[in-house]
Order: C-alpha cells, then structure tokens, then sequence
C-alpha cells in the first residue's frame, strides 16, 4: 500500500501495450450454437481488432497491440479508459455484441508493476439486460508505461506452461471480475434539455445548406445511449437544438470503469462516420454515492 501511494501520475508521453490472448465460454450469438468472435480494442482515440475465429465459443487470438500517446496531460490520462469488445462476426459489418470489459487507465497504472499480467476477467454486455450475469471470459495483459517508467519484463513462455497445467487441473482460477461478487442493476438517468450555439458541421452545397445533424450520447461502461437526431439550420447563434429526452442507461455493479461519456455528434449520412462535436466527462460513483 505504501509503493501504491507514491505513485504520481504525470504528464508526458505514455505507451499502453495490450496482449489479447484468448477467449472462453463465450455466449452463442449465432443459431448454429456458435459464434464468430473478434476482439476490439479501444485506448485514448485508437482502436483496433483481432481477427476473426469462425464458429466456435473458445479461441486462441496471441496478438499484441502497442498504443503510443504523445504529450499527454495528466488529466487526461486520468479520464482515460480501456475497452475490449467482443462481438459476434457477420456479414456485412453488422457484428453482435458478445460481452465487454472496461476499465480505467489509471486503475491499471496504479496497480503493481503497472500492468494487468496474463489475467482473466469477466465479458458483461450492458447493452442487453435480458443478457444477465458472465457471458464469456478473456484472458489479457495490460502495461501502461509512463514519464520515467521502465517495463517488467516477464518469461511468458514458462508463465503460460504453468498457467496451462493449472488450468487444465483446476478450469479458469482468479477471474478479475468474478462471477461470485453479488452484482446489480443500476439506472443512469440522464435529462438532455437542449444545446446551444454548436458550431456548423455541415457547410452550405447545392445539396444541404448549413447547419448540424445533432445528437447527445451517454456511454457507462458497455453501454450507450443517445437522443434522436436533431436538425438544425443556419449560422452558428442559430444552432441551438432542443433534445426533453431522459436517457436511462443501464449500468452493472461494481464497474472497473469509473468514468461516463457525454459527447454532441454530427450524425453524417451514407457510409460516413459521425463527427464528434464535443465532449465531457463525470464520474460514476460521484453520482451512485448520491443517489
């Protein structure tokens, strides 16, 4: 406890290094009591993906994805979060979501050696309540190297021979999330009134004229909700949209992850992807302690 609490966070350059090694008891998506599981990560705006394991509920993935932020104020660091996603592949990109683990940046770099080493943690899926409890497992290791910081260095190769022997006597041990732990369903309940003087997203062409397509999204952990679209047109003072909507998103706890998302996008149309218009953040247990 005490080389925990001498632990600052700083501002500067940091890497995350993040090893997805593979996945167990998923749930079946698929009607053939299979799933096609891929594995998305996602850290400080980046994001990435496994590739994709045809029908089966276990997979073997062994890859390494290495997220390298520059100049990094210390603040953001601490809203930082860490999110794998394990989806059910289909055709045509419409994937389904298996389950998800969340958790915060500065969770993991103040834990010892700053790492999450070889673990296995518990996949929830928030976004479906009839989806209740474990809905599968993912083993990981998370390294967070910061200003100063050095890497621990280990010998996975004898690592995963034991973890191999253990686990074929005993089954998965140690999950990071437990199934045991006495979880609950929690609302977050947020009211959207209205936003006012957005910038214009969408310049004036023969086609549109200027204005924005906007909508309020909450995101908790493996769960988001957002408003409909509001279109607005004109010049900026004119930008004001009125959303009256209560979101309510549902939130399983104890969460890893303690940080809520509250962004205004610009809904594009076609095979283009939203644009992000801006951002604020709160923290969940702030907020559950009160309620």
């Amino acid at each position: 406890m005490a080389e925990l609490g001498d632990i600052e966070i700083k501002s500067g350059d940091y890497q995350v290094q993040i090893h997805v090694i593979e996945v167990r008891d998923l749930k079946a998506e698929d009607s053939n009591g299979l799933s096609d599981p891929v594995v998305y990560v996602e850290a400080f705006g980046q994001k990435y993906n496994t590739k994709v394991v045809d029908k089966c509920l276990s997979a073997v993935y062994d890859e390494r994805f290495i997220i390298n932020i520059r100049n990094l104020d210390k603040e953001e660091f601490d809203a930082g979060q860490i999110k794998l996603t394990v989806m059910d592949a289909d055709f045509g990109g419409r994937n389904d979501m298996i389950g998800g683990f969340v958790v915060d940046a500065s969770r993991v770099y103040c834990r010892q050696g700053r790492e999450m080493y070889r673990t296995w943690v518990g996949l929830f899926d928030d976004t479906d309540l009839d989806d209740n409890g474990v809905q599968g497992y993912l083993k990981l290791s998370i390294s967070i190297i910061g200003p100063g910081d050095k890497m621990k260095v280990h010998d996975e190769e004898s690592d995963k021979k034991e973890e191999e022997e253990r686990e074929a006597k005993e089954g998965i041990q140690d999950v990071f999330m437990p199934p045991s732990i006495k979880r609950d369903t929690v609302y977050l309940v947020t009211t959207v009134y209205r936003a006012e003087y957005l910038p214009v997203m969408d310049a004036q062409s023969i086609i549109k004229s200027s204005g924005i397509d906007a909508y309020f999204q909450v995101e908790c952990g493996t769960a988001k909700m957002k408003t409909k679209v509001r279109t607005i047109k004109g010049t900026r003072s004119a930008l004001n949209p009125e959303f009256n909507t209560e979101l309510w998103v549902p939130v399983t706890i104890p969460i890893m992850s303690d940080i809520i998302n509250y962004t205004v996008w610009d809904k594009d149309g076609g095979l283009a992807s939203d644009n992000l218009v801006s951002t604020f953040k709160e923290k969940f247990n702030v907020l559950n302690a009160d309620r």
